[in-house]
């Protein structure tokens, strides 16, 4: 027996509603102008359509298949202690 709830389990737990144009199911926690939280989830069938970000993410996997990312600028994955930084390369960047 398992203690992971199911996709649907955690969509009405959260509250989690579609997220238009972009897919997936999403409820924001923070907004206060400078930043934002989010929890998002994708289940099996869903997308996440490419998208410009216009300010800094911080991602949390706490459950579910891996998760690949991809984006137009390169990105670094930077292991610090127990946990990932994530490094936009820029052009600049050397």
């Amino acid at each position: 027996m398992t203690n992971e709830l199911s996709s649907e389990e955690v969509i009405e737990t959260l509250g989690l509603e579609p997220l238009p144009e972009e897919g997936g199911m999403w409820t924001r926690t923070l907004y206060d102008g400078k930043s934002s939280a989010i929890y998002y989830l994708l289940r099996r069938n869903d997308f996440s359509a490419m998208h410009r970000l216009v300010g800094d993410e911080i991602y949390h996997h706490y459950s579910g298949d891996p998760v690949e990312m991809i984006g137009q600028t390169p990105v670094v994955f930077k292991r610090q202690g127990g946990k990932y930084r994530v490094q936009v390369e820029t052009e600049n960047h050397q």
